[in-house]
């Protein structure tokens, strides 16, 4: 049977010890890595930059103190990486599956939302901060880019596996031409998606403001969550980009093995699917611990929970958990915002089965 999961406690206190040696120059960024720019995945195709850096390199090829390829590809035949990421465009249902996840650990019933299993470690600024021993407020977005395959390798060795990620990243290669999610670390990737209409309504309740706003948003390949030019937030930032990119990112991406799952489906047989992202993981799904775990975190108790002791990771007034239904954005939304919605993403949407009409 494969290791129970991990909480975010345990992995707290677990990530603590190692500093790897920082070379010269990395503490501003300005040598982190001399290549061409980073590629994106833009039109949802991910290229990969034909040159690979130059100081800064020593994340690569195992210099300067650093394990070698070689000793680490031995570490991953003999053993897979421990992590797994549950990877999806915000709003999609990561949370729901993080409290089924919590209630499939616990075999109870969920009593409060504040310690939820597949926590965002790899986004906590204080954690990369701790592995790097570089403040990543003195770095550009480039050069955290260039140092985070390190710090999920180093995440994945000190772990007992499976242990689920919670991940809003896209997925993309850095400047040095590594990706930044590689095979080394990961040991799959679940990519829940959800019909883009129905994520413009929860999206726009989310951040607060006008479904129009949210639409905009879902087609900015260039959109990042937690970057501020005027602050530093306690997580570092997340290339998110649009709606379709971000998907395709994942869809086309070949460095980890993946499972795809639409959130539609999930929540038509929730038993089925959520046994199938276990057993993808390595876990032993047994039926009658998924079924409570099933029981456990269907959305009115949920939505019960949050309205007596609150939920930490809402940003706005609200409730966190609204309706949890496939097609209540066909009340929602304007013929306009439809439209506007299937002429920025209808190829994507196509490609996963959804349509201008609501999901059957």
């Amino acid at each position: 049977m494969a290791a129970p999961l991990q909480f975010s406690q345990e992995i707290s206190q677990r990530l603590r010890p190692q500093r790897p040696p920082v070379p010269d120059g990395v503490r501003d960024g300005s040598a982190i890595a001399d290549g061409p720019a980073g590629a994106t995945c833009a039109g949802g195709s991910c290229g990969r930059p034909g040159r690979t850096a130059g100081r800064g390199a020593w994340l690569r090829t195992g210099r300067r103190g650093r394990t070698s390829r070689r000793d680490r590809m031995r570490t991953v035949l003999s053993s897979p990486p421990s992590l797994v990421l549950l990877a999806s465009f915000p709003k999609s249902g990561n949370t729901w599956m993080r409290c089924l996840l919590t209630a499939f650990l616990t075999g109870d019933p969920l009593s409060d939302l504040g310690s939820l299993a597949a926590p965002a470690m790899l986004s906590v600024r204080q954690q990369f901060d701790d592995h790097t021993g570089i403040s990543s407020a003195d770095l550009g977005l480039d050069a955290i880019d260039t140092l985070r395959p390190s710090f999920h390798r180093a995440v994945s060795e000190a772990m007992e596996g499976p242990v689920f990620v919670k991940l809003h990243d896209r997925f993309y290669y850095n400047h040095a031409g590594d990706a930044v999610f590689a095979a080394d670390a990961f040991r799959g990737v679940v990519h829940v998606v959800r019909h883009p209409c129905a994520v413009a309504v929860s999206y726009a309740h989310h951040l607060d403001c006008t479904i129009d706003r949210a639409i905009d948003l879902m087609a900015d390949e260039a959109a990042m969550h937690d970057w501020r030019p005027d602050s530093i937030a306690t997580v570092i930032p997340q290339r998110i980009g649009s709606w379709s990119g971000h998907s395709a990112s994942w869809q086309d991406q070949g460095e980890i093995p993946r499972l795809t799952l639409r959130y539609e489906d999930l929540l038509r047989d929730t038993e089925m699917h959520f046994a199938s992202i276990l057993e993808f993981a390595g876990e032993d799904a047994d039926r009658a611990r998924v079924a409570r775990a099933v029981e456990a975190a269907r959305f009115e108790a949920l939505r019960s929970i949050e309205a007596a002791k609150g939920f930490h990771e809402k940003v706005t007034e609200g409730s966190f958990f609204r309706r949890g239904s496939a097609n209540s954005w066909r009340d929602e939304l304007s013929e306009t915002q439809i439209e506007r919605i299937v002429s920025d993403h209808g190829a994507m949407m196509a490609r996963f089965g959804y349509e201008r009409q609501a999901v059957s």
